[in-house]
């Protein structure tokens, strides 16, 4: 992969690659130190992965009796029926009111729904 530096950064990349850090010479043991590390961790045991993969069979297993009951209950449920005239002029009816209640305070300030109750 070959990038293009801006015209403008060609400074600014001289003078990093001028002033870069000399770096550190490697420890002669660092492949020793990190297999006696590897060594010295004990294997995930058989029994702590079948606890994990039981744990999330149950998880899986919960969610989706879960999530079915769910569904069922709004399954079940009739459709909802559309408002009647009456229903509908009585909300208009409050929201005018709360409305001019929001705008003039002082001249209404007995707005509640449903109106005349």
């Amino acid at each position: 992969m070959n990038q293009q530096v801006p015209k403008d950064d060609e400074r600014l990349v001289a003078f990093l690659r001028h002033h870069r850090p000399e770096t550190p010479p490697a420890s002669p043991d660092v492949e020793e130190r990190i297999f006696a590390a590897v060594a010295a961790q004990p294997l995930t045991s058989r029994r702590r992965r079948l606890w994990l993969l039981a744990s999330a069979a149950a998880a899986g297993l919960l969610l989706a009796v879960g999530g079915y009951t769910w569904g069922q209950k709004f399954a079940d449920r009739p459709p909802a029926t559309p408002p009647t005239d009456a229903e509908l002029a009585r909300l208009e009816a409050f929201l005018e009111s709360s409305w001019d209640g929001l705008l003039y305070p002082e001249e209404n300030s007995d707005a509640t729904f449903p109106p005349g109750s």
